[in-house]
């Protein structure tokens, strides 16, 4: 996981704000390297030892960081390794789909100390939002903590999310979720400090933090499953357009009739390429006299396997898939040329798959980028999730620490 902090090793190293942002730069050197000496700390920032000396000593004495063990090697006599405290703040995240809801309560260095996954099972907001309730409960007395342990919620929801009005369109799977001032909902729920993040971008960020995409600043994740849409990550940063609505994929004119009015509720190319078009698609062909392994409520893996048996419903649904997924990643491709693709969801990833769709983009693109299919299956949301959420729960603890400390310091005075 990268994260851009502000470092300003200049004159005004003493005054607050700098101190703060160096205090977060420090915070996730430690954090991202696991274990770290405070001259490692200074090569990596360009800041003086003193100055990170100052800094480690302060955030050890507020609980942030620890010393771990010492190590020879540095210049001089062995130096102290610093970690980070995995206790000293926790996040709530959730991956809210169409089908079912994955949450989880994590600490400060991201790992997962208790998790859940529920049947969405629809409804109307007020029991999904009760649902959400009780789910968080749960989580907090599996963990062991109070409600106010939990630092910071960050909640991925389909479709697409408008900060300033708070109501979500295009949520085509959770229709009720349109019906309600979204944030304002979570928020009373949960009270908590709330990130809201469309899901297919969580699981872009999701693959940049513990997938194929570590190495990478810029890429693109194309989800096919129960619905379509694309994560895309621009130097290291997730880019979501004026309305929020960048990548939603499943609108581009590729299939049906883009112009009947009967398709604007999902968008052409979900209709002819989302799970729910290859169901429609098995049922049809089983219905003729064509004989075949699948009985007509197959899923996505058995049509692979059967399709690597020859059978010949399943290998031409497969090809039907991957000539009309082929002509969305050339798309993509046209316009944003990116050095890598993912597939994800449910039906993208599969190998087999993926090796069709990379076959017959390549007929249509000359400068295809490589293909990857995601390695974190339906957990990619949610760790995208934990990350971004973390992001906004390691500026947090620096904040409110350090707000104690002068609340106590002001209060303990005669």
């Amino acid at each position: 996981m990268s994260f851009r902090m502000t470092i300003n090793p200049g004159v005004h190293e003493g005054t607050h704000l700098v101190r703060v942002l160096n205090e977060q730069t420090v915070l996730e050197i430690i954090l991202n390297n696991g274990e770290i000496t405070r001259p490692a700390i200074s090569r990596k920032t360009g800041l003086s030892l003193p100055t990170i000396a100052s800094l480690v000593e302060s955030m050890e004495r507020i609980g942030l960081i620890r010393e771990q063990r010492m190590v020879s090697g540095e210049v001089g006599r062995p130096a102290t390794l610093y970690s980070a405290n995995p206790n000293a703040g926790y996040v709530f995240a959730v991956d809210l789909g169409g089908i079912e809801i994955r949450a989880g309560i994590t600490n400060l260095v991201g790992e997962v100390i208790s998790e859940s996954v529920e049947k969405t099972n629809g409804g109307n907001p007020s029991v999904l939002m009760d649902k959400f309730a009780r789910l968080y409960r749960r989580l907090l007395q599996k963990s062991g903590f109070e409600k106010n342990t939990v630092g910071v919620a960050c909640v991925g929801v389909p479709g697409v999310w408008n900060s300033k009005t708070d109501k979500i369109d295009a949520a085509y799977n959770l229709p009720m979720l349109n019906e309600i001032p979204l944030r304002a909902t979570i928020q009373q729920v949960l009270d908590l400090p709330l990130i809201i993040e469309n899901d297919v971008n969580l699981a872009a960020i999701g693959e940049s933090w513990k997938g194929v995409a570590q190495d990478y600043d810029t890429f693109v994740t194309f989800s096919i499953g129960t619905g379509i849409g694309m994560g895309i990550v621009i130097d290291g940063e997730v880019y979501r357009g004026k309305n929020g609505a960048a990548g939603e994929i499943g609108l581009l004119p590729i299939g049906p009739d883009p112009f009947n009015p009967s398709l604007r509720s999902h968008g052409p190319l979900e209709i002819a390429a989302s799970e729910p078009s290859i169901v429609t698609r098995l049922q049809c062909a089983l219905a003729g006299d064509e004989e075949s392994v699948l009985t007509p409520d197959a899923n996505i893996s058995q049509i692979i396997e059967a399709g690597d048996n020859g059978d010949e419903i399943a290998c031409t649904i497969l090809d039907d898939e991957a000539r009309v997924l082929a002509i969305g990643v050339a798309a993509i491709v046209a316009v944003l040329d990116p050095p890598l693709l993912i597939l994800s969801g449910g039906v993208g990833a599969h190998d087999e798959l993926a090796q069709l769709v990379h076959r017959y983009a390549a007929q249509l693109i000359p400068w295809m980028p490589p293909i990857e299919v995601s390695v974190l299956g339906n957990r990619a949301a949610f760790y995208g999730a934990i990350a971004l959420g973390l992001q906004a729960l390691r500026k947090q603890v620096l904040v409110e620490t350090r707000s104690r400390i002068r609340l106590n310091q002001i209060t303990s005075q005669p």
